[in-house]
């Protein structure tokens, strides 16, 4: 291996170790919430309209198309109220949530 090779790895891997140690706690506040709000795990989404392949709660596509419901609790007609979430807004909901199919 090259000596300019091996001092460009070295400086990488020493770049890598400086922007984890910087960010450590983004990191790991990430891995340790998936799945767990407030020491419950999240629960599965219903299966609210079967008869629907692409009606809500069949595949993901917005955070925004699950906070129409979700972020005030509004009443489904035929259904009830929705729940509120009772978490901070996540960019992905099935990165905890799981999808009746799945």
């Amino acid at each position: 291996m090259k000596k300019e090779t091996l001092v460009f790895v070295i400086i990488c891997l020493f770049g890598l170790l400086f922007v984890f140690t910087i960010y450590e706690q983004e990191f790991m506040s990430a891995f340790s919430k998936k799945e767990i709000i407030n020491e419950k795990p999240a629960p599965q989404l219903s299966d609210l309209f079967s008869d629907r392949p692409d009606g809500p709660h069949q595949k993901f596509s917005t955070k925004e198309n699950c906070l129409r419901c979700h972020e005030t609790g509004v009443e489904i007609p035929g259904m009830g109220k929705a729940p509120k979430i009772p978490h901070e807004v996540r960019p992905n909901c099935i990165s905890c949530h799981k999808l009746p199919a799945n």
